[in-house]
């Protein structure tokens, strides 16, 4: 009878422990892998229109969870990029990436500009793209070189059409990073090229 009694409070205990069950909502291994650059990456770029030859460099590298109100704890990646023009360093940029998990799909946020433009849409380029895992077959030609499994934020994806804010196009593939970066903003106007690369990947 005694454990008759104690029954309902072991039942209440154990529905109410699956109530607030923590459910990780992590980040497509894939999405992921392609923009894990750490500090020491590096891309030398060719900007089409003027032939300069500008360095972008990971400066900064966070991976991260965060839990939600929904009892939903999403993964983040931050990669903060400088981006060094060779002749006048004064006239450098900022890029950062920002990738997060959501329920079916990966999301990307893009901006560019001055360290102090970066939340300014009117000043720097800003957008927050899906990345679905259908970009994984994409290929995708650059100055007659194919590469495969190329994410473009151009690309349609039936479900998760993809509108280009403030003119950005960016091409990134898993093994060599950024491979091009067009930007025709108010202010910036850069089409870059890759020329060379090193990533660095921690495990």
């Amino acid at each position: 009878m005694k454990n008759l009694f104690l029954l309902p409070v072991f039942l209440l205990l154990l529905f109410s422990c699956k109530k607030n069950e923590v459910r990780h909502v992590p980040l497509d291994p894939l999405v992921k892998a392609t923009f894990d650059w750490h500090e020491g990456s590096y891309w030398v770029m060719q900007d089409s229109a003027t032939g300069q030859i500008d360095s972008f460099y990971v400066w900064y590298y966070r991976n991260w969870y965060s839990l939600s109100s929904e009892d939903k704890n999403f993964e983040f990646l931050t990669v903060a990029i400088n981006v060094v023009n060779t002749s006048d360093i004064s006239d450098s940029l900022e890029m950062q990436i920002g990738l997060a998990s959501d329920y079916n799909r990966s999301t990307i946020e893009f901006n560019l500009g001055k360290s102090s433009d970066l939340s300014d849409s009117t000043f720097g380029i800003n957008g927050f793209f899906p990345c679905p895992k259908e970009y994984s077959d994409v290929s995708y030609t650059i100055n007659g070189e194919k590469f495969e499994h190329v994410y473009l934020n151009s690309t349609d994806f039936g479900h998760y059409p993809v509108v280009p804010k403030n003119n950005l196009s960016l091409a990134v593939n898993l093994e060599r990073g950024i491979l091009f970066l067009a930007c025709k903003g108010s202010i910036y106007r850069h089409t870059w090229y890759l020329l060379r690369h090193t990533i660095v990947r921690k495990p």
